[in-house]
């Protein structure tokens, strides 16, 4: 179920994906409850909601499309259930107001760009699990402080633009 509340006004679905660009641009949205029938939150399915604060990915979601929460300026909390295994192409990208993201152990990839221009963002947690990550998923992470990482993922870095950055500190497993 998908909820999606306005001031007086309150949509429910059943639904087991959300598709490509359900609720773009739907900047009145301030509330969204996703139901733990949902599989998979399609390619720019939120893209733009800057009145939502936080989300919570319920444990039936395996994917995280890409740009699936991209510029959701006012999203200040992101709990991702342990059953993502995929977070795409600028997901989280342009979140402003994200200050710290916890990778659960079930991701395995990260695409390019997927927190790019996450200003707020100060620690990142990146699991054993992670295998793959793509170009500039931390590029424009501005006050990024603190990675931490298994150290079998250290030959990831480099291809990570802002984690090579003097005045960045790391931690690593």
């Amino acid at each position: 179920m998908v909820e999606a509340q306005r001031p007086g006004i309150c949509y429910s679905l059943k639904v087991t994906s959300i598709g490509d660009f359900a609720f773009r641009e739907c900047k009145q949205l301030k509330l969204i409850v996703i139901s733990d029938s949902v599989s998979i939150i399609g390619k720019g399915a939120f893209e733009g909601c800057i009145g939502l604060t936080s989300v919570v990915i319920p444990d039936s979601v395996t994917n995280i499309g890409d740009g699936a929460f991209a510029k959701c300026s006012g999203l200040t909390s992101v709990v991702i259930a342990d059953s993502v295994t995929s977070i795409g192409y600028g997901a989280f990208g342009e979140c402003s107001g994200l200050i710290s993201i916890v990778i659960p152990e079930s991701v395995t990839s990260i695409g390019e760009g997927a927190f790019y221009g996450c200003s707020g963002i100060i620690s990142v947690v990146i699991p054993e699990s992670v295998i793959d990550i793509g170009e500039s998923v931390f590029h424009g992470c501005d006050r990024l402080e603190q990675v931490i990482a298994p150290a079998r993922c250290y030959h990831l870095f480099p291809r990570v633009a802002s984690l090579t950055e003097p005045s960045q500190s790391f931690v690593l497993k």
